[in-house]
């Protein structure tokens, strides 16, 4: 009688059982929705009324720059801001032309009553080339309830 051995490959099933199983728990880590909490728990402790009210402040004076409103602005602006530029300087600053626009992004605290956001002003030349310019704009409490813009590009 003839006999036939088929050699196992025990090893070989061993692995790819473990490897599927490894694959199969990542995948569930991966989809859990734990660290889509994890996330939200730490951006919603960085935004507090103090964010909101720092965020219109920046919204409200990007505005102001938008509408080329030079006497507003320099209200919202603090001593600090308007150091070392001259009346000439201020008043390019708020002249940006019809074409201009604005940008800001998420901001960040910086330490209490002082945040920061990221400005791209866009503005459009005389060749309408588009001109951007980048900036760290600081928000900072100027009074109980009161914002002023800190800082300038």
């Amino acid at each position: 009688m003839a006999s036939c051995h088929i050699k196992s490959s025990g090893w070989s099933a061993r692995r790819a059982a473990v490897l599927f199983l490894g694959v199969f728990f990542l995948s569930i880590y991966l989809m859990s929705p734990l660290p889509v909490q994890a996330r939200a728990k730490s951006a919603s402790n960085s935004r507090d009324s103090d964010y909101v009210s720092a965020l219109a402040t920046a919204d409200r004076f990007l505005s102001v720059w938008r509408a080329e409103d030079r006497e507003n602005g320099l209200v919202m602006l603090t001593n600090a801001a308007k150091q070392g530029k001259s009346e000439d300087q201020l008043g390019e600053f708020f002249s940006p032309g019809d074409d201009a626009a604005f940008e800001i992004g998420q901001g960040k605290k910086l330490r209490e009553g002082r945040y920061s956001f990221p400005v791209t002003l866009l503005e459009v030349t005389s060749g309408r080339r588009v001109h951007p310019r980048v900036w760290q704009m600081v928000v900072v409490r100027s009074g109980k309830d009161d914002w002023a813009v800190d800082r300038l590009p």
